[in-house]
């Protein structure tokens, strides 16, 4: 793989990993980026051997390059007592890249008029501590709330946990001022996606379904695992004694989806990384605006302790 030619971006999502690449364009060229020609035989003897090291059964590697996926492949087993091979449509069970879902579909929100970014949330949204209250988009989805990171108080499996968890929130949920620091949060993210539900009138997974999947043309992806078993997923494993060993049971709850629990698979996820890439278009259309896209990757606050790192919203932004 040649590498200097190429600007690499990796998601790794819970044994998914989609790659991105760019070319330069020539002057006068196309905008569209042509496809890049690669020799993946590297690729293709390097993820057995990291699998086997790692104690990770399988994982589906996807890369994307300019508009087009030019590379996908699936590599070992979803289940280590069945031996069912992976399968590149398969669904993983994300962890916390959830969280620039969450912040795209109140950016979307947002620009449909329905809250301002800088608007105190308790405008839109009733039935909140004052100091929650006071909270506002940016600063939420920038992580420079100064909201505690902190337990789920409850576990449910019902729509109303998100709601019912958050309107029990005292203002002690806050060791800082807004904007003061960065300091990552998922209970920030909690409070992002109860306001996505409360604006947008339905509970948070069919309200993301509706701003987001839907739209994005993402067809399996759901924070829904009823929805999930009814198609092919991979299952959660742990190393135990040297070994991978499956999740049992699987965790669950509602209260947590926002920062942490969304169901996709490499095409799905695919779509939303092209259109990151490309300013919002996909498939020829503007389907996510260019001024969200902007809006995610900008440096809203820096990370402490890192150089040239910043918070976006729901991604860290840096120079690899």
């Amino acid at each position: 793989m040649k590498r200097a030619a190429l600007k690499l971006c990796c998601l790794i999502v819970s044994g998914l990993v989609v790659f991105t690449t760019h070319a330069t364009a020539k002057p006068g060229g196309p905008s569209k980026l042509a496809p890049t020609i690669i020799d993946f035989t590297e690729l293709d003897k390097l993820v057995p051997e990291e699998l086997k090291e790692k104690n990770t059964p399988g994982a589906v590697i996807t890369v994307v390059s300019g508009d087009q996926v030019i590379y996908q492949k699936a590599f070992g087993v979803a289940n280590v007592e069945t031996n069912a091979p992976m399968q590149t449509e398969m669904l993983f069970r994300l962890g916390s890249t959830t969280k620039m879902f969450t912040a795209a579909a109140l950016l979307t929100l947002a620009e449909n008029n329905k809250i301002k970014l800088n608007e105190p949330i308790g405008n839109r949204v009733k039935g909140l501590s004052a100091k929650v209250a006071a909270a506002t988009p940016h600063y939420l989805l920038s992580n420079s709330a100064g909201v505690r990171d902190f337990a789920a108080p409850m576990i449910s499996n019902d729509d109303a946990a998100l709601a019912n968890m958050v309107r029990g929130w005292k203002d002690d949920v806050f060791f800082a001022d807004p904007g003061e620091i960065y300091s990552y949060s998922s209970a920030g993210f909690w409070l992002s996606g109860f306001v996505v539900e409360e604006l947008q009138g339905k509970p948070y997974a069919d309200a993301m379904t509706e701003l987001l999947f839907k739209p994005l043309g993402m067809e399996r992806t759901t924070l829904r695992p009823l929805m999930v078993m009814t198609y092919p997923f991979a299952v959660g494993h742990a190393v135990e004694a040297g070994k991978p060993a499956i999740l049992r049971p699987l965790f669950n709850n509602v209260a947590m989806w926002p920062a942490g629990s969304m169901w996709s698979n490499s095409k799905d996820l695919s779509r939303w990384v092209i259109a990151l890439l490309n300013d919002g278009k996909l498939d020829g259309k503007q389907t996510l605006s260019t001024s969200l896209v902007n809006q995610m990757v900008q440096h809203h606050i820096p990370v402490p302790g890192e150089t040239d790192s910043y918070y976006g919203y729901g991604l860290t932004v840096f120079k690899y």
